[in-house]
């Protein structure tokens, strides 16, 4: 019986293996959607400049100042019984439908938040768009924020919620309330008459009537962005809007 020999395979550089080739479509595929959202941005941030993008029917008076007015079953973008940070006749007008439940609201909370602070010639507006069917302690903690907003505590309140999105019970709506010093009789009080309970529900059917799908979802000077928005186009968007 003759001897086989068998020479050693020859070993296949990474990218002609299985896991190289996927690893360089996933790599292609994420490139892909970096470069397509970089172009959508500056897209869209050229044409809100340009006063030439209207992404919600008839509501291209959001960007010539009229913003506010019901229009058919449009909804309103802005309320004013809605919490804001800014002036009133800033140029640029931020309005955050947002979940504090949400862990895409909550994503975005940490990039967006020093903005308010450090954005002068920016107004902020947050409303609730509370998504009860996957988030049931939302919409609660969403009329606890409103209660704060009576003791003229809400960011603090609004900040306390987003760093402590994993325990939105009751009892711990109360320790924030408290860790920022509000009344708590006045609180609970508040809290338990659903006092804002009409506010919340008004947010969210203004916000299905205007598109809004999901949270976070922004509207810029009336244009729509949906999800959470990189810190890196919130620089681009206040370069091209300043």
């Amino acid at each position: 019986m003759s001897d086989i020999i068998t020479a050693p395979l020859k070993k296949l550089p990474w990218y002609k293996r299985s896991w190289g080739i996927i690893l360089i479509l996933v790599s292609a595929l994420i490139l892909f959607a970096a470069i397509w959202f970089g172009f959508e941005v500056y897209s869209n941030v050229q044409q809100m400049k340009a006063g030439t993008y209207k992404p919600i029917s008839n509501f291209s008076d959001f960007t010539t100042g009229k913003a506010g007015e019901k229009n058919g079953n449009e909804g309103q973008l802005l309320s004013n019984k809605s919490p804001t940070r800014g002036p009133d006749d800033a140029k640029i007008t931020i309005v955050q439908f947002g979940d504090f439940q949400c862990p895409f609201s909550g994503k975005e909370f940490p990039v967006i938040r020093p903005y308010m602070e450090t954005m002068k010639n920016v107004k902020f507006v947050y409303r609730d768009f509370p998504l009860v069917d996957i988030h049931p302690d939302a919409f609660r903690a969403a009329e606890a924020s409103h209660c704060a907003q009576d003791q003229n505590k809400y960011w603090a309140y609004h900040d306390q919620l987003f760093m402590n999105q994993s325990d939105l019970t009751q009892a711990a709506l109360e320790g924030y309330a408290k860790n920022i010093g509000l009344d708590m009789d006045l609180f609970k009080s508040c809290l338990a008459s659903e006092k804002h309970k009409a506010q919340v529900l008004e947010d969210i059917q203004d916000g299905l009537a205007l598109g809004v799908k999901g949270t976070p979802t922004f509207f810029i000077n009336g244009v729509k962005f949906e999800g959470a928005v990189p810190k890196v186009a919130w620089d681009i968007i206040f370069d091209r809007l300043k």
